[in-house]
């Protein structure tokens, strides 16, 4: 066991964020740890005596909130001040992109290194600082603000240099920006207009919904769905046909808790009933939903990676031809901080792989701003975890949720889930324009679906939807056509 102090400003002390915070290692997998203040002192409680750096969602100028990161830290008998090392933290990031850009070869424009130069010394007059820590917060607010825009400005230069020399290469097949459909068809409205925003379509399979009693299948709602992506000439993406996701497996399945085998078995059957069905028309098939972090079933961790497994190996099987893509939620692995896991998701993915299980790629979900789910990061922090998933050396798929709103929503299927604060639909149309410019960058991301259509569906993230509930768009719908038009 270890553990780490931070003092804390009393103005800055929110239950939440420190229910959100976590302790990762080095290696940024997050421990299972706890965190508990007394008299503005924050301690941590860790299983390791190990350095590490702590992320911890910070209350930004503007009321919104952005997980920042320290440096590494190890322990001492003294507490650290929280502000001074994620200053540092922020900082020191900025600086190692910087020189990342550098040793690429890639010439940054001298008015971002003044900008560098300019954090760097408002980083020294912080920590050098004698002030209480309500005055540094202060200087902490200043010193982020400048920050967080250096890190848009360095992360916009870097993916449209990529853009502009990806666009050299007419090799490079253009990634699918697509949307996900819900249980009902578009409006006729929507029918014309989703063709200018997407050029993939994800239409879901949801067991429950198919087959609400056992053998009674009823295809008629995908079936529809297809036939109108088909009309629209748009390329189909199926699934996820397994998921862990509250609602997807149907009541009659509880029945079979604890005969694994007969539970697998009505899983095989299930899978094999619709890749026989839709094989030769969908251009992907999404497998696993949430294996990492679902919790239905009363199922453990290697039972759903089990159970992950043998639904790709049926669909190879039966579909070889077919592109099939194992879904992972949380890419930095939030969710291992309230419980401890063999699996941490890159290590799951890459335990997967090089079982040479038939994967084509990894479809990544990102619930941008929700808790549980992604916490919000700057764009640089969004482009070094993407760099590090590309390791596998396999295609990436991403689902985009981003949440236009923090109020409360009773229709999410996921009761509990919070936004963060600082959410709004001009926010939404932001966050959306720079994280799709980033993701379609990459030359490893083959695609980017938005996860929702519209705010009447429920869905397990609120207020994630293009259009609202009375069908009107979002400033979100023309960020998304500026991107399409600047990057595809």
């Amino acid at each position: 066991m270890g553990s780490i102090q931070f003092t804390i400003p009393k103005e800055r002390i929110h239950v939440d964020a420190i229910q959100q915070a976590y302790f990762a290692a080095v290696d940024g997998v997050p421990w299972v740890s706890s965190f508990r203040v007394m008299d503005q002192l924050l301690t941590l409680e860790k299983p390791s005596a190990e350095s590490g750096k702590l992320f911890f969602p910070w209350e930004c100028p503007g009321g919104v909130w952005m997980t920042l990161q320290s440096a590494t830290l190890a322990e001492k008998p003294e507490p650290y001040s929280l502000t001074v090392e994620l200053a540092r933290g922020i900082v020191t990031e900025l600086r190692e992109f910087f020189w990342d850009l550098k040793l690429a070869n890639i010439s940054v424009p001298s008015e971002m290194e003044q900008k560098l130069r300019q954090a760097t010394g408002e980083l020294c007059q912080l920590a050098c600082s004698p002030d209480e820590e309500l005055q540094k917060v202060k200087l902490f607010d200043r010193l982020i603000v400048n920050c967080q825009e250096l890190a848009r400005g360095l992360a916009q230069f870097y993916s449209r240099h990529l853009l502009t020399v990806y666009s050299r290469d007419t090799r490079r097949v253009p990634p699918f920006l697509g949307i996900s459909l819900s249980s009902t068809l578009p409006s006729h409205f929507l029918s014309q207009e989703l063709p200018q925003l997407f050029n993939a379509i994800v239409v879901p399979v949801i067991w429950h919904e198919v087959e609400p009693t056992e053998l009674q299948r009823d295809w008629r709602r995908i079936d529809e769905q297809i036939a109108w992506a088909r009309r629209l000439g748009l390329p189909i993406v199926a699934g996820p046909i397994i998921s862990f996701s509250p609602d997807y497996f149907p009541p009659f399945l509880e029945a079979y808790t604890g005969d694994w085998e007969t539970l697998v078995e009505t899983m095989r059957e299930f899978v094999r009933a619709v890749v026989l069905r839709y094989r030769g028309i969908v251009q992907a098939w999404l497998c696993g939903g949430r294996v990492n972090t679902g919790e239905v079933l009363i199922l453990m961790e290697e039972e759903r990676v089990n159970l992950a497994i043998t639904a790709i190996e049926t669909i190879h099987e039966l579909d070889p031809s077919t592109p099939v893509f194992l879904c992972l939620d949380q890419p930095w692995g939030e969710y291992l901080r309230r419980r401890p896991s063999k699996f941490p998701p890159l290590l799951l993915a890459q335990s997967l792989v090089r079982s040479n299980l038939p994967l084509s790629g990894i479809h990544l979900e990102l619930g941008f701003g929700y808790y549980p789910g992604t916490l919000r990061r700057d764009l640089i922090q969004v482009i070094r975890c993407f760099d590090y998933w590309s390791i596998l050396e396999l295609p990436l798929l991403v689902t985009l949720h981003l949440p236009s709103s923090s109020e409360a929503n009773e229709v999410a299927l996921i009761s509990g889930r919070r936004v963060q604060p600082g959410a709004s639909r001009d926010a939404q149309a932001r966050w959306a324009a720079d994280l799709l410019e980033v993701l379609l960058s990459r030359p490893y991301i083959h695609g980017v679906f938005w996860g929702k259509l519209t705010d009447r569906d429920p869905g397990d993230y609120p207020h994630s939807g293009l259009y609202d509930v009375e069908g009107r768009a979002k400033p979100a719908v023309e960020a998304l056509r500026s991107v399409r038009r600047r990057c595809l």
